[in-house]
């Protein structure tokens, strides 16, 4: 694996019209708005935890959407950059400071360089937190609720090039599965610590409730939970208005059979059933799906069983 240089420090040449006004160090970002993007963060969660499968799975996907041989999903704390998941670098940390992941975070949005040496005309930064001989660099931030910016995607190549529009778009969809899963795992560590502490979910208060499913109706994703059983048991906004409805008791206790053509049921309860039979999530799969027209759609899902503290599988959650 190619990884970064840890004694020496060079100069990193990068292009100025790709990255505009841009300079690292120059543009700030408001004290608010870095107060609110870090509780954000916090509230996954996620920094300085071990690997996960799902992220690893993630990132690998990104490497192969973009054809490139170094990837990372980084979370961007106060004064560092970490790498929760990465693909052709051992590097786990860098000072935020000197690192390429802060383009993206200032942007808002995907930032492409197609060649990091390719602008004499540029201004220079000292350090350099990218793989020794890299030359292009794609990052995608990763958007949490309320619009703040808690982490970069980061894509590496040796070779100059530039992503296809199709390959943006990859891009794009596999960052919005990371919140996806980031807001899923905050979820599930949830319920498990409620779960601990009172013995069962009947006991959660419905004022703890109420709070959870505000929560999840505010994501723009589509978001349920279902038993043994494949009985709905709870879902979101997102959730009921693509069946049709904007009712929870529309929903709640039902299943599949009541919303879907027979053919697509029975393969729904397939896979719910191998998944749950498993104990293995199944992360960013397009399945078929068809809305209240009849109207066929693709989406990308990702299904985690849910366990109790025995570890007997209860449910799933997607």
């Amino acid at each position: 694996p190619h990884d970064w240089p840890v004694t020496t420090q060079k100069r990193a040449l990068v292009a100025n019209k790709l990255v505009g006004s841009y300079r690292f160090g120059v543009k700030k970002i408001s004290p608010s708005s870095e107060s609110g993007r870090l509780r954000a963060l916090s509230s996954y969660q996620i920094l300085d935890t071990p690997r996960e499968r799902e992220f690893d799975d993630l990132v690998y996907l990104a490497c192969e959407a973009c054809d490139a041989p170094v990837g990372l999903i980084v979370f961007i704390d106060r004064e560092r950059c970490w790498v929760k998941a990465a693909i052709g670098t051992r590097r786990r940390k860098s000072s935020r400071s000197e690192s390429l992941c802060s383009v993206p975070l200032h942007s808002g949005k995907l930032v492409v360089i197609p060649d990091l040496e390719g602008d004499e005309s540029a201004g220079q930064v000292e350090g350099k937190w990218y793989p020794t001989n890299a030359r292009f660099y794609a990052g995608m931030p990763l958007v949490a609720p309320g619009d703040y910016v808690i982490g970069v995607i980061s894509i590496f190549d040796f070779t100059p090039k530039h992503l296809t529009s199709e390959q943006e778009r990859q891009l794009d969809i596999i960052a919005r599965q990371v919140v996806s899963v980031l807001e899923l795992r905050r979820l599930s560590l949830a319920r498990r610590r409620e779960l601990t502490a009172r013995g069962s979910l009947s006991r959660v208060s419905l004022k703890e409730m109420e709070v959870l499913q505000n929560l999840i109706d505010r994501l723009p994703d589509l978001i349920y939970l279902k038993d043994t059983a494949g009985r709905y048991v709870m879902d979101n906004l997102a959730h009921r208005y693509f069946l049709g409805t904007n009712r929870s008791e529309d929903v709640i206790g039902k299943t599949v059979d009541d919303f879907s053509p027979s053919s697509l049921a029975g393969k729904y309860r397939s896979d719910d059933a191998a998944i749950m039979g498993s104990g293995e999530a199944v992360y960013a799969r397009v399945e078929p799906v068809t809305d209240p027209a009849g109207v066929m759609h693709h989406i990308s899902t990702t299904k985690i069983p849910l366990s109790d503290t025995g570890g007997a599988v209860e449910g799933l959650m997607c």
